[in-house]
């Protein structure tokens, strides 16, 4: 009887085991299940994006046919941004493109890091902005001195790949260039067309910048509508010709790309174009980088960005031509007063007369004009 009643128990306890069983299988299955509709609809909605990015593509070779037939094989101008895995920083940097003042620009977004999150951001943007994409991901074969720079090569190996697709490949004719992390003023846009004729009917010209590396608050001059011709390569925000691209683009070095465009040998002696108060400045989402942190903080952060809205396309710009430009220059500097380091730093004159609005410092060597420039405040960099 004994053996009966266990017999009954471990009978019970199979047949609930397989109760519980069936039961668990049955979860499994039905989350197994939402899981893959989720899946499923996940995988839909970016094949549905890509293909939206495709047709954009698309419709910008129906756009380049058009021209061709019509005698014209060049687009005009597009906005190029160069990404990397900030989402939150290019997230930002679209809304603000996507709202300035102005006609719409085409806006290809070129991305290097393999980001899926950054991906799907781009894809869903909005109809006029295109994803294209490195292909080349490969790592460099560097030395473990060079290793530590291989962010800086990485970024000239996308630069280049981004500009000649779009140069060569959608064939415009210029392009202004952005990147994720660049905070823009609201007449960004504006400055930039209008000055855009000058690339093409000044060849001492070779780009326009947004920023001034010396845009601090007490180091500008308070008007927005005053620009400067610069020896000195900007970058951070500025448009090239597809001409310039073909010279550059036969050299374009493996490293430190920005560095480079500053030597003589790419200068060829010709000038930027800047603004007095900067049209770009750096967010604090570009802290993290290649190389901004300790410069972030002592530097980046305090460049002034404009907030009013100056209508450039309104204004002559004609004056920013070189011979325009360098006889209102040198007027400018000759009618400037002479003064020494301790009486501009002190506002006065050895006599105690105070200064003028203009003065002018001689230096004899780069290393005064670094000297000088330390005690100012300002860049030190030194045209070669």
């Amino acid at each position: 009887m004994r053996r009966f009643h266990s017999f009954i128990t471990y009978g019970v306890i199979f047949i609930g085991a397989l109760v519980v069983s069936e039961w668990i299988l049955g979860v499994i299955i039905y989350n197994t299940r939402q899981k893959l509709s989720t899946s499923f609809q996940r995988r839909r909605q970016l094949l549905n994006l890509r293909v939206q990015s495709v047709a954009r593509r698309l419709a910008n070779d129906i756009q380049l046919v058009r021209n061709i037939l019509n005698g014209n094989d060049r687009l005009e101008t597009v906005i190029l941004v160069i990404a990397c895995n900030r989402f939150e920083a290019l997230k930002e940097h679209l809304e603000s493109l996507t709202k300035l003042q102005g006609p719409s620009i085409p806006i290809v977004v070129s991305l290097d890091c393999n980001d899926e999150a950054v991906r799907d951001l781009v894809l869903s943007a909005g109809p006029n902005i295109t994803l294209i994409e490195n292909p080349n991901q490969s790592s460099f074969n560097l030395s473990r001195q060079w290793k530590k720079y291989e962010g800086y090569y990485r970024i000239a190996r996308h630069y280049r790949f981004a500009l000649d697709y779009v140069f060569s490949i959608l064939r415009y004719q210029s392009a202004i260039i952005t990147e994720d992390d660049l905070l823009l003023a609201p007449d960004f846009l504006e400055y930039m067309l209008a000055a855009r004729k000058l690339l093409f009917e000044d060849s001492t010209i070779w780009c326009i910048s947004a920023w001034n590396d010396n845009g601090k608050n007490d180091l500008i001059i308070k008007d927005s509508s005053l620009l400067h011709r610069t020896d000195f390569f900007p970058g951070l925000g500025w448009m090239l010709t597809s001409q310039l691209w073909e010279e550059l683009k036969v050299k374009w070095p493996e490293a430190f790309w920005d560095d480079w465009m500053r030597e003589s040998a790419q200068r060829q002696k010709r000038s930027c174009i800047r603004p007095e108060v900067s049209r770009t400045g750096i967010s604090l989402r570009g802290k993290k980088g290649v190389s901004k942190g300790l410069y972030y903080e002592k530097h980046l952060k305090h460049i002034v960005v404009n907030k009013d809205f100056y209508h450039f396309s309104q204004s002559d710009l004609s004056y920013l031509k070189k011979d325009y430009y360098d006889r209102a220059f040198l007027k400018n500097v000759q009618e400037a007063v002479p003064a020494t380091l301790d009486e501009i730093l002190r506002g006065r004159f050895s006599n105690g007369t105070v200064l003028p609005e203009k003065v002018r410092l001689f230096y004899m060597s780069s290393i005064d004009f670094k000297a000088f420039a330390k005690k100012f405040g300002v860049m030190d960099d030194f045209r070669v």
